[in-house]
């Protein structure tokens, strides 16, 4: 949970497919305007997790008012550290 002014903050992070998204693979208006209402009038912390591509999702998301990272299977959860250097030993 994040803290804000005071007071605790859930963090929700959603899967795309069969979560949001219709049996069509499309966001609804009506769940887009409920999550955009949220996290523009509660400060709802929201974002996705998806296997499908970047590509695929932003494209399924425009219109989203994401303010935090998402993850896919291009960008998986990413850290700011340098990946570790093989030593080229088995």
């Amino acid at each position: 949970m994040a803290s804000t002014g005071g007071r605790a903050q859930d963090l929700y992070i959603s899967d795309l497919d069969g979560t949001p998204l219709t049996s069509e693979g499309r966001l609804s208006a009506s769940s887009m305007a409920t999550i955009n209402a949220l996290i523009r009038n509660r400060g709802l912390l929201f974002t996705y997790a998806t296997a499908r591509s970047f590509l695929s999702a932003k494209k399924l998301t425009v219109g989203l008012l994401l303010r935090l990272p998402a993850s896919s299977t291009a960008v998986r959860w990413s850290s700011h550290r340098k990946p570790a250097r093989s030593s080229g030993r088995t």
